[in-house]
């Protein structure tokens, strides 16, 4: 199988730009902050 690439999400520094807390994020987003942390970690 060959390999294209990686998506990197650079979620971390979209929520420090925008001042938001990821507690917030996640509420208005209607996530689990856990999957907020995933997303930040590139997981």
């Amino acid at each position: 199988m060959e390999r294209y690439g990686t998506i990197h999400i650079k979620l971390n520094e979209l929520i420090k730009a925008a001042g938001m807390s990821k507690n917030k994020l996640s509420h208005r987003a209607e996530m689990q902050r856990s999957q907020i942390n995933h997303y930040c970690n590139n997981e």
